[in-house]
């Protein structure tokens, strides 16, 4: 598989799990879309989305079964992922950021 991504996780929010997200997409509704699967961090660890929310410029995300910040606060600093295929493309002429990367 390949991975693209998405966002960093940059803090927990409040005693419930929410994950505080600075998001590198400006298609946070489809990367962050309930029940779609995201991957953390470099070993790529699989969740499912339970909640997804803008707070004052951050996306407050919920994972399913792990609505507990004991459960998610390792994930702080960790980056996040979205399987390639999970994307959709684009328009003819319209390009992703990360398929500009290296070009001349």
């Amino acid at each position: 598989m390949e991975f693209v991504v998405i966002g960093k996780i940059v803090n927990t929010f409040g005693i419930k799990g929410e994950l505080k997200i600075a998001s590198y997409t400006d298609f946070e509704k489809d990367r962050f879309k309930k029940d779609s699967t995201i991957y953390i961090g470099e070993e790529y660890l699989p969740f499912v989305v339970k909640t997804y929310r803008v707070h004052k410029g951050f996306l407050l995300l919920t994972l399913k079964d792990n609505e507990d910040i004991n459960l998610v606060e390792k994930y702080k600093n960790k980056l996040l992922y979205k399987n390639k295929e999970d994307i959709p493309p684009l328009k003819e002429g319209e390009y992703y950021f990360s398929e500009l990367r290296d070009l001349d």
